[in-house]
């Protein structure tokens, strides 16, 4: 059998354009910027904030020859790990600090009610600035890095009745809301309670947070360094990253932990 002709005509031109284009296009591949890292894995899209994106380049060899290729080149791209504040309330903090001060916290607790909010978009990997209000000042407690939130082991027998606790294995941290309305365990690693680091006034004012949509916020109804209501704190809130990292540069640097407040 007569192998087919080659195509001929306005046909064969056409494909030979697109060829060339393709080629042209092929030899000179863009680099990648930081737009593209972040649209390619950005944490508010994939749940937990640690999308992984590989990325093939390939292109025509420098000499030109047709048919000889780059290697491909394979790039791992990683997302930072996010960061959240979460307030903790006075009757929580009360009894943090008749009990567990200079203690490190396995649990938190997750919640549907705004007494105890929800820590759904907070993914493992992630941090969470636990803050306390008071007297107008505004506290940093602990920092605790999620590292699951499913029910373990530790967390004890699960309830037969409604008398009985929800969360037995975790009774040293019940006040972080282990009884509080569908309340589901957060298991972190957290540095020592602690009530002695403030946040200065003019970070408090430049502290900034945003959404899903990206739209950002800061805080409202800081006055004088102050912060004379703490409505803007209540829940579970990103932190953009420069807030996160000048929020934990405080707390790191801060002197060793106080039993005081």
């Amino acid at each position: 059998m007569n192998s087919p002709a080659p195509p001929s005509g306005r046909f064969a031109g056409s494909r030979l354009s697109h060829c060339h284009r393709h080629e042209r296009t092929a030899s000179a591949p863009r680099s990648l910027t930081q737009g593209d890292a972040r649209s390619a894995a950005d944490p508010d899209e994939i749940e937990g904030g640690c999308a992984k994106a590989r990325i093939g380049l390939r292109g025509a060899s420098a000499d030109g020859h047709d048919g000889s290729r780059l290697s491909v080149v394979a790039l791992m791209i990683t997302a930072m790990s996010a960061a959240f504040t979460v307030l903790w309330t006075h009757d929580v903090c009360r009894e943090l600090r008749r009990h567990r001060v200079g203690q490190r916290p396995r649990v938190a607790f997750s919640g549907v009610h705004q007494s105890l909010p929800s820590w759904t978009s907070v993914g493992v990997g992630d941090d969470v600035f636990a803050l306390h209000v008071n007297r107008c000042v505004v506290y940093v407690v602990s920092r605790l890095r999620v590292v699951d939130k499913q029910r373990r082991d530790c967390c004890g027998a699960a309830p037969t009745t409604w008398r009985d606790p929800a969360y037995p294995g975790h009774d040293a941290w019940a006040m972080l809301g282990a009884a509080g309305c569908g309340a589901s365990p957060v298991h972190v690693e957290a540095t020592p309670i602690r009530f002695d680091v403030a946040v200065p006034g003019d970070l408090l004012s430049a502290l900034t947070w945003r959404n899903r949509r990206r739209e950002q916020r800061t805080l409202k109804y800081v006055v004088n360094g102050r912060l004379e209501r703490s409505v803007s704190l209540q829940g579970v809130y990103r932190l953009t990253d420069e807030s996160a990292a000048r929020l934990g540069v405080l707390f790191d640097s801060s002197p060793t932990q106080s039993r005081t407040a």
